[in-house]
């Protein structure tokens, strides 16, 4: 997934601009439910799927035959809900459980 350098565990701590690390910021404040590393990990795959998420997207458009139905917006909104369900889902016993056996840094 995405640069072979880059790390969805510490992306948010490594690659961001100003404005992507005030959006890690904004929603970090927004999920306190959801604490590091934990989040760290889930924003960076988030950044990775919506790059990659519009970028096929936009390949797909370019390819297609043109029939008139886009349907960009019901694209747009169904990756927003599902970027939104991932940062915002409960921790689960067995993520508790490998962050408790994590080393600390």
């Amino acid at each position: 997934m995405g640069h072979p350098q880059a790390s969805a565990g510490d992306y948010w701590q490594t690659m961001l601009t100003d404005a992507a690390l005030t959006a890690y910021r904004l929603l970090a404040r927004a999920i306190p439910a959801v604490e590091e590393p934990v989040f760290g990990q889930r924003f960076g795959l988030m950044w990775e799927l919506v790059i990659h998420s519009l970028a096929d997207r936009e390949r797909y458009l370019e390819t297609r035959r043109d029939d008139g139905r886009d349907h960009a917006d019901l694209f747009v909104e169904n990756l927003i809900d599902l970027v939104a369900g991932g940062l915002a889902a409960p921790v689960s016993a067995r993520t508790a459980r490998a962050l408790a056996r994590r080393p600390a840094d």
